[in-house]
């Protein structure tokens, strides 16, 4: 196969398994909606009410259907590519802490957000143990599901050069943005910023897959802990988080952060490893 058919065949793969994804996502979602709200009608209960609980669960929601999504896609790609080796036992092996100037640039990622927005303590929150670990964990899976489907179709439909990969950042980001959003109702203040985030991920992704576990990394200790702290929730904004944000960063300032991050991390990458950002290796991959 020539460079161009496989560059075809990975983008076209990419748009394809995410479509089928997001369809069983939303489905899941708009059928677990229909039914609460289905309970709250026979209770009589009026609209700002069940608003209120959309808004509250909505997290809760979303975990349920991004497992299940995710879980039927991964045995398709098992089903229909079962000569190759289990993808859970590959990540796991693949897993490396990130060196310490990772952690330096998370730490970073916390101050800035704090400095930008203008944190202040949020006297109101309290005994919300439950919606805060839901949100946790919702906002967690949220992230690493998309960029889990990633993982495994890099593995099998790897990105052989410059252009495909750049091309795929965009692409990838893209879709999974508006995926996303057709079925989840960002808070508009937040709603750009998100691409943001995928963006960054997505382009340390695809510039080296073994970088899945860093983007994990940044999830479990930056985006996730930012959503019940300084008001980073897509949905909620800081509604129920510990922290007030007076002033909610706009998309030219993150997206200025991350590009910063960016850049320090492939300078990093370039200094310490040798790395050549433009240039998938397979080899490399599997040696």
């Amino acid at each position: 196969m020539d460079t161009s058919s496989e560059k075809k065949s990975f983008i076209f793969n990419i748009f394809y398994y995410y479509v089928i994804y997001f369809i069983i996502y939303h489905l899941i979602n708009l059928g677990t909606f229909s039914l609460f709200t289905f309970f709250h009608f026979l209770l009589e209960h009026n609209f700002q009410i069940i608003d209120d609980w959309v808004v509250r669960h909505s997290w809760e929601n979303i975990l349920f259907a991004k497992i299940i999504a995710l879980f039927f896609l991964h045995r398709v790609l098992i089903w229909r590519y079962r000569n190759r080796q289990d993808f859970f036992r590959q990540i796991k092996e693949e897993f490396k802490l990130p060196p310490i100037y990772f952690f330096l640039m998370i730490t970073a990622l916390h101050i800035f957000w704090v400095y930008l927005g203008k944190i202040q303590f949020n006297p109101a929150v309290h005994n919300l143990f439950f919606l805060h670990f839901f949100t946790y964990v919702g906002v967690a899976i949220f992230y690493i599901s998309d960029l889990y489907i990633l993982k495994c179709l890099q593995d099998i439909f790897y990105p052989e050069n410059k252009d495909e990969v750049l091309l795929c950042t965009l692409i990838v980001t893209m879709i999974i943005f508006i995926g996303n959003s057709l079925g989840i109702p960002f808070s508009p203040g937040l709603k750009y910023l998100i691409p943001l985030n995928f963006l960054f991920m997505v382009f340390l992704q695809l510039y080296r897959a073994e970088t899945f576990w860093w983007n994990i990394i940044l999830v479990l200790l930056f985006f996730a802990p930012s959503a019940i702290w300084w008001g980073f929730d897509p949905i909620r904004e800081d509604r129920y988080t510990f922290f007030e944000v007076k002033h909610l960063p706009n998309m030219l300032e993150w997206g200025s952060l991350l590009l910063l991050a960016a850049i320090y991390l492939v300078k990093m990458l370039k200094k310490n490893e040798n790395f050549n950002i433009f240039n998938y290796n397979k080899e490399s991959k599997n040696s």
